[in-house]
């Protein structure tokens, strides 16, 4: 009987396919506690850490080998996308004060052509790149499906898709920091004066400096995005939500896993799993804006943001 290493523990030895996953019994019983129990599922598997996570991953790469992909036509439609995004980002502007809601709405947003670098402060950078996150996330085939779930799925992935985009910006143009565009950071005026600098330096340095270290290609990030896209808030959808975000998980998980085994060959697992340590490293990005903006709320009260730009 061959006998393999637990793809979740990867440490005790193997001889079952559980859950449709091969893995050992101690892991088995433990994902069916935890989706027997009252626990809240993690809403990625970027958690090295985490068994449930884990789990996910090697349950959607066993459901993901019998898909069949364009990789080329995706990655050609990924592209297209990318490039318009970056278009809105860089030469459009809105007059009027959008919210979310109108943004999401919208059959197409009345932008009007700015020219390049007029955009001067951080209010307009900060709406023009929601601008360009919601137009972008809005038109993909998988947040179409969602129907009445797609604002409030857009509304709770945003700012995770646009941390993702501006990392990645500012990673091709050799920085090793984040900002919105040059000279202008991606923390309000003035903020330096009211938090600690090494604060800061960590927000904006960490997912840059795992996307350096990964030597992260152009292809490979736009993959990694539309599948934590997929992954990130399955949790809070109805059945139907979480069954067609399931679909297309399977789908951009046998993309990326094709294009790791065509580029990188024998190491194209391994490339695999260092890519998805992207997931954490946004969620924690997050999170510490998140923990910003509250103590920015808190020692600035009288300013107002636009609802595009209110962190949430």
């Amino acid at each position: 009987m061959t006998r393999t290493k637990c793809s979740v523990c990867n440490d005790s030895e193997s001889t079952q396919f559980l859950y449709q996953v091969d893995c050992c019994n101690a892991c088995a019983m433990a994902h069916r506690r935890h989706c027997e129990g009252n626990e809240d599922p993690k809403t990625y598997f970027g958690d090295q850490n985490c068994n449930f996570c884990c789990f996910k991953k090697y349950r959607c790469i066993e459901k993901s080998k019998n898909i069949s992909i364009d990789l080329a036509g995706l990655l050609k439609d990924l592209s297209i996308r990318e490039f318009h995004r970056n278009i809105v980002f860089t030469t459009k502007s809105v007059r009027t004060n959008f919210t979310v809601d109108d943004a999401v709405s919208s059959e197409k947003l009345k932008l009007i052509n700015c020219p390049l670098g007029s955009h001067s402060t951080f209010e307009d950078w900060s709406t023009m790149n929601q601008i360009a996150t919601i137009d972008y996330l809005k038109n993909l085939e998988f947040v179409k499906e969602l129907g009445d779930e797609k604002t409030k799925f857009i509304r709770r992935i945003r700012f995770r898709s646009a941390i993702l985009s501006t990392a990645f910006r500012s990673y091709q143009q050799n920085k090793d920091s984040m900002d919105i565009t040059d000279n202008v950071d991606i923390f309000p005026d003035l903020t330096g004066k009211r938090f600690e600098p090494e604060f800061l330096k960590r927000i904006r340095c960490h997912l840059v400096s795992i996307l350096i270290r990964l030597k992260i290609t152009k292809d490979e990030y736009m993959l990694v995005s539309v599948l934590f896209l997929c992954v990130s808030d399955q949790f809070t959808l109805s059945n139907h939500g979480k069954a067609s975000l399931h679909k297309y998980t399977g789908h951009y998980i046998r993309a990326l896993l094709d294009y790791c085994v065509l580029l990188y060959q024998k190491h194209g697992a391994s490339r695999f799993n260092e890519l998805l340590s992207i997931f954490e490293a946004v969620n924690k990005t997050y999170h510490e804006i998140e923990a910003f903006a509250i103590m920015y709320r808190m020692s600035t009260p009288v300013r107002q943001s636009k609802d595009l730009i209110k962190f949430e």
